[in-house]
């Protein structure tokens, strides 16, 4: 659990193109169920992350960010983070189809913009559809699957799935939205 626990609390977005290594600014770090809520002080304003290594690839996570300067918004929508060990230039501003689903739901597909600056070897994967309030129903029961979808001339094949547990998604949810609330 310390790589998980590094990984995670070492990243924080300051412009979604790049990560930055934040771990001396961490003044709460907080583990609930297979999320973790950090809260990170910069040198000009509060930030609050909420995220999830996945079970199966342990350089990949997501997360949802909370800033009071930004009201916590409720409708926090995803960023899977994922660390390629080197840059790959076809990910900086590019699109890809990603395809998830939760349990006891349909498959979504959604088009997200791929982040990656160079030089740096991580990915960010921000989606649009991937929100709190699409993932709150599923009461922690379950994993998140989330894979690139084929193209339909064959050209993209389909991924393995990535999955994120959803063990205390609702209770690390609640814990961050309160520290954001808090710090308004």
């Amino acid at each position: 659990m310390i790589k998980f626990l590094f990984f995670i609390s070492a990243l924080w977005i300051i412009n979604p193109a790049y990560a930055i290594d934040a771990t001396n600014n961490i003044t709460k770090n907080i583990q609930i169920g297979q999320w973790q809520v950090v809260e990170v002080a910069g040198s000009e304003k509060i930030m609050y992350r909420m995220s999830s290594n996945s079970i199966n690839t342990p350089d990949t996570n997501i997360v949802f960010d909370f800033v009071p300067s930004k009201d916590c918004s409720s409708s926090v929508t995803a960023t899977m983070i994922i660390n390629l060990k080197s840059d790959y230039d076809t990910l900086n501003s590019g699109m890809v189809f990603f395809a998830y689903k939760l349990p006891n739901q349909k498959e979504t597909i959604e088009l997200v913009k791929t982040v990656m600056s160079e030089g740096d070897s991580f990915a960010f994967f921000p989606f649009e559809k991937v929100t709190v309030k699409t993932l709150l129903p599923s009461k922690e029961k379950g994993k998140l699957a989330i894979w690139v979808h084929p193209s339909g001339n064959g050209v993209v094949k389909k991924s393995g799935n990535i999955y994120f547990s959803l063990e205390g998604f609702s209770l690390a949810y609640k814990e961050a939205k309160s520290l954001c609330n808090d710090n308004r």
